[in-house]
């Protein structure tokens, strides 16, 4: 049996609910096994009780057992070469960083008073790595991880900064939503990094870079952090090539 198979079992109709619930997990499978059935339901836009709804049509007990029967599926789709697996599609990301344009983004770099980089959980690694080449770089830069230290940093920056924020996967937090969209939708200079191109972030944000590997970023157990540090180590690079 095939993951697919597991979540699409023949004679089942599914709600909306259950859809979202399906796509969600065909798209982040590594990532849904290690998640609580709170972040599943927050992340598919449902409940709890939909959650646990969705896994007694597949005939789960609960999301405990569904989790470990994906596991299992899991495992056993990767016994071919998983090491090759991976490296193969973080080469092919790779190769598509050559259409990438930073143009804009460089240009406002240069031309701004102060960046302020900013991300939440793994994506704040990206953000302090940028903040730290910047200052190397002697452009004055200010970094933010989490909500809290966002939401005290961010009512400083004026139209004469460039706020950049570094969302791998793009989900829409209700945190986000309620206490810091504010600041990114009243700015002009900023930017979203994201993996995502269907990001619901999209609508807060003046300009967005969407970075390949968004398959790599799908299959892996994490929201891989190593494609947004490659963009940060390309985007330093060609700043050092043109003198800010």
């Amino acid at each position: 049996m095939s993951v697919s198979s597991l979540l699409n079992p023949k004679n089942i109709d599914f709600s909306k609910n259950d859809q979202a619930i399906c796509d969600y997990i065909l798209q982040h499978p590594q990532k849904t096994k290690l998640m609580t059935i709170q972040k599943l339901a927050s992340n598919t836009g449902t409940s709890i009780a939909a959650v646990q709804r969705f896994c007694a049509k597949l005939s789960f007990n609960g999301f405990k057992e569904f989790k470990q029967v994906l596991a299992k599926e899991l495992e056993l789709e990767k016994a071919g070469n998983p090491q090759h697996d991976f490296l193969k599609e973080y080469q092919e990301a790779i190769i598509e960083f050559q259409s990438l344009d930073l143009s804009l983004l460089i240009d406002k770099i240069k031309k701004s008073r102060i960046i302020f980089s900013t991300g939440i959980y793994y994506s704040s690694l990206p953000a302090k790595q940028l903040h730290f080449a910047l200052i190397d770089l002697h452009k004055p830069s200010l970094w933010a991880e989490g909500f809290t230290s966002m939401s005290h940093l961010l009512p400083s920056a004026t139209k004469d900064d460039t706020i950049i924020f570094f969302s791998i996967n793009g989900d829409l937090s209700d945190n986000f939503k309620g206490e810091l969209s504010p600041f990114f939708a009243e700015n002009p200079n900023t930017f979203l990094i994201t993996m995502n191109p269907a990001t619901p972030l999209k609508q807060f944000f003046k300009n967005i870079i969407v970075l390949p590997g968004k398959s790599f970023n799908f299959h892996s157990s994490i929201d891989s952090q190593s494609i947004a540090c490659l963009f940060v180590e390309l985007l330093i690079n060609q700043l050092d090539q043109n003198p800010l």
